[in-house]
């Protein structure tokens, strides 16, 4: 047997090699379509499958989520949290944690770095042990701002202080105050999220200190941090979810004023956090049907390559019948040049994907923290290919072997150029005809969004992005309190207004079209409250008092800000057009008041009114806006916007210098071009976008290589009756266009039903195309021109070859 399948094999890589084409052309298609499935299972393997490497109790530990009358899985306040704690049941031990961008440094300038403020015992709960000093000690969880301590993150330890051991027990300044460094994380740990690697751990009693002085500690009614558990040896997650949602009706019956709504449920542990594993697995797993739509294509492409390459051998499996061949050893030898096929593929799918995962890897995701990705293959991944590429080669490489043997032997011993019959013809179709409809399918989403996002330029925002440029300044981050921040803003306002090259600049907590918004309530004057409206729900900014002259947002009525609207001066706003419409339909609203705040802090005076403008995303409808002085409500994350004609390398190099003359130890972040920055907008579109337009690609070039392998196959099959057409008279015009109008009809019906359940795609993705139709017909119809297009394109070389048929070499040749 080992004899008959080596021999099967030499025999096949002998057939292969002679024509390198045809090897070449399924091999490259099946790399593609394997690769792309293996890549996308890394991920999900790596984040929704895999436990956490580096994590050794990663199998007892759990999540905990606050609710809102059992909805929803959010942070915990901190006495919530010690209740917890003293009545864990099942559950050994509680962890809290939350993450907070900060600032290093040794003394000199800092770098930003993203930190996570953890309770003592998280590296205990974890099983975790650092590679040099300690972790933190159970007293480090007593007191507020009396623990000034920190354990550093393994890459920031090796990566910035050089691997420095003498730096445990030296100071750093972490926002500016000194706390001494106890310990180093251990290589490879990345804490209990791998996708984001803490630079710092502080103790979270440290909380107030890093945050202007606020306390939260003692407030029940500030949730602010989510919670690790670890199961008890043999308990269960339904033992756990009963413990805390006893103690939570408790609470509830002993703080009804902040916890009479509030409960509480466990979730298993991840690589991937509780809240986003939903959302990421429904993500994925469109991605793994569309890749998985895409190796149909492949397999369905190769599958008719084989089956047409195994028709013009009739003859040759005619004569091995004849002498005694046995169909079974037959198919075993079509059956070993396919598996040989899908393994060159396979391999070749491997490599495509370690290539296309670093590519990945390197692109730098915008998103609250930062997001470090490790998507490298492991030998899941490589197996998962393994499995693949077996079962997509037995199935697609049987088939055509199968159909190779369902011949009349003696009618094909006779006629040598006789032809299959029409059970080999309908499967031929059926796989042209889905390679076909699969393509137009991903095409079309692809398309669709394109279109949306061309629409997307056209939309009106109520601002102009285009010359302005802004950065980032976190003062809270910065260890500055709230008098020095406000001191300090002032002096980057008059610095920038000063510079030549700086036609505006301004600073606001706020962004149009981040993706982000603040938002709160607000009663207007006189307004008549409702059981179901007491307030108006409104988005709001503080602002400098030239944001809408940077912004080039349109004043409608009244004026914006002026110099005279500082602290202790009469409280002002200025609203959005959509606000007077919601508020004082037809009337002015200047000099009305509001009440600021659901609870009732202060009156504001409208002094304006401004155009609407699209605040988090184009998608959004116009809502209720209202603007307020930064002076006169102080924010200490900025955004520091600048108009400038200037060259954009000689605004990022002057504002980063003007920065640092101001206060030599700010950490700075990136100055971005706001046009780009705002283009945040349409993230969710440009993803699907560059997804689909990719898979679209690629799913039309293997239906190209495809029909362009049937076909070629297809005319060599067919030279002779080629032959015998032109020397009966038939002009080379004619051969051409009947090649070419075969190739059509067998794509006809793959291009119909591709057209409706593309359709049906449009319609499930309108939420994306920024109220665009759905059933586009420009988006349609181009796509459905590019895959005739594509159809034509693989035809013409065969065709053109089937034209220049020489009868005499023809029929000489048979």
């Amino acid at each position: 047997m080992l004899d008959s399948i080596l021999q099967d094999l030499r025999f096949a890589v002998r057939s292969l090699s002679r024509r390198p084409l045809f090897l070449a052309v399924p091999v490259l298609s099946l790399a593609i379509g394997i690769g792309a499935n293996t890549a996308i299972f890394s991920v999900v393997d790596r984040y929704l499958i895999q436990a956490p490497a580096g994590i050794p109790n990663a199998g007892r530990m759990v999540e905990l989520g606050r609710g809102d009358d059992g909805h929803g899985f959010d942070s915990f306040s901190y006495p919530d949290f010690l209740e917890l704690r003293k009545e864990a049941g099942p559950l050994e031990a509680l962890a809290g944690y939350t993450m907070q961008m900060l600032t290093l440094s040794r003394g000199e300038e800092g770098d930003r770095a993203f930190g996570m403020l953890v309770s003592a015992n998280y590296f205990e709960l974890l099983g975790v042990r650092p590679a040099l000093g300690r972790a933190f000690l159970p007293e480090e969880d007593e007191g507020a701002d009396e623990h000034p301590v920190v354990v550093l993150g393994h890459t920031y330890w090796e990566d910035r202080l050089g691997g420095d051991p003498d730096v445990v027990g030296s100071t750093l300044y972490v926002s500016r105050q000194p706390y001494t460094v106890v310990g180093i994380a251990p290589e490879g740990f990345r804490g209990h999220f791998p996708v984001a690697d803490p630079d710092v751990y502080v103790p979270l009693v440290q909380h107030p200190s890093l945050n202007e002085g606020r306390n939260y500690l003692g407030r029940r009614g500030a949730s602010w941090f989510q919670v690790l558990g670890l199961l008890r040896t043999g308990a269960s997650l339904e033992e756990a979810n009963a413990a805390v949602a006893t103690v939570f009706s408790r609470l509830a019956e002993e703080h009804p004023e902040t916890n009479g709504d509030r409960t509480a449920s466990v979730r298993a542990f991840g690589t991937l956090p509780a809240a986003v594993r939903g959302p990421a697995g429904m993500f994925l797993g469109a991605l793994m049907a569309f890749v998985g739509l895409l190796l149909l294509i492949t397999c369905t492409n190769v599958a008719g390559i084989f089956l047409a390459r195994a028709s013009g051998r009739r003859k040759e499996i005619a004569i091995r019948l004849s002498v005694g061949s046995g169909r079974g050893r037959l198919i075993r030898h079509l059956l070993t040049e396919s598996l040989l096929v899908f393994s060159l593929g396979g391999v070749g799918g491997v490599f495509l994907a370690v290539w296309g995962l670093d590519l990945l890897a390197s692109f730098d995701l915008p998103a609250p923290v930062p997001i470090r990705l490790d998507l490298s293959p492991d030998l899941g991944a490589v197996a998962f290919a393994g499995a693949l590429t077996l079962l997509t080669g037995l199935v697609f490489g049987l088939l055509p072997a199968r159909q190779a043997l369902d011949l009349d032997l003696l009618g094909t011993l006779k006629d040598e150029g006789a032809r299959g019959g029409s059970s080999e013809g309908r499967l031929r179709r059926g796989f042209v005809a889905a390679q076909v409809g699969a393509s137009v399918v991903l095409l079309a989403a692809s398309g669709l969004l394109l279109r949306a996002l061309q629409r997307a330029g056209e939309i009106e925002t109520g601002f102009e992005a285009g010359g302005a440029y802004i950065t980032f300044l976190d003062l809270k981050t910065e260890g500055l309190e709230a008098q020095e921040g406000k001191d300090f803003q002032d002096e980057v306002l008059a610095y920038f207004a000063a510079r030549p090259w700086v036609e505006s600049v301004a600073l606001s907590i706020d962004l149009p079209l981040d993706l982000g918004s603040h938002g709160t309530g607000v009663v207007p004057e006189g307004w008549r409250s409702t059981d179901q409206e007491e307030y108006v729900g409104i988005g709001f900014n503080s602002v400098s008092r030239e944001y809408f002259t940077t912004l080039r947002i349109p004043v409608l009525e009244g004026r914006v800000f002026e110099a005279t609207d500082a602290e202790g001066a009469p409280a002002v706003a200025v609203v959005s057009r959509a606000f007077v419409d919601r508020v004082w339909p037809g009337q002015s609203p200047l000099g009305r008041r509001v009440l600021w705040g659901t609870e009732g802090e202060h009156w504001l005076t409208i002094v304006g009114v401004v155009e609407d403008v699209q605040n988090q995303m184009l998608t959004d409808s116009p809502e209720p806006f209202l603007y307020m002085p930064l002076r006169q409500h102080y924010g200490a994350e900025n955004n520091l916007v600048i108009r400038s004609a200037a060259d954009p390398a000689l605004v990022a190099r002057e504002l980063t210098a003007g920065l640092r003359a101001l206060d030599p130890r700010i950490s700075l972040s990136p100055v971005i071009d706001l046009e780009r920055y705002t283009a945040v907008g349409t993230l969710p579109q440009r993803i699907a976008g560059i997804v689909a337009t990719t898979l679209g690609f690629l799913a039309l070039l293997l239906s190209g290589m495809g029909v362009y392998g049937v076909m070629a196959s297809t005319v060599t099959r067919r030279t002779r009756e080629m032959g015998i057409r032109v020397a009966l008279g038939a002009e080379p015009g004619w051969v051409l266009r009947s090649v070419l109008l075969g190739a059509l009809r067998l794509a006809l019906p793959g291009l119909a039903v591709g057209a409706i359940l593309a359709a049906g795609v449009g319609v499930l993705m309108r939420n994306l195309l920024l109220g665009m139709n759905p059933l586009d017909p420009l988006a349609i119809g181009g796509v459905a021109l590019a895959v005739v297009g594509m159809v034509l394109a693989g035809t013409v070389v065969p065709a053109l070859r089937a034209a220049e048929v020489d009868p005499a070499e023809a029929l000489r040749h048979e």
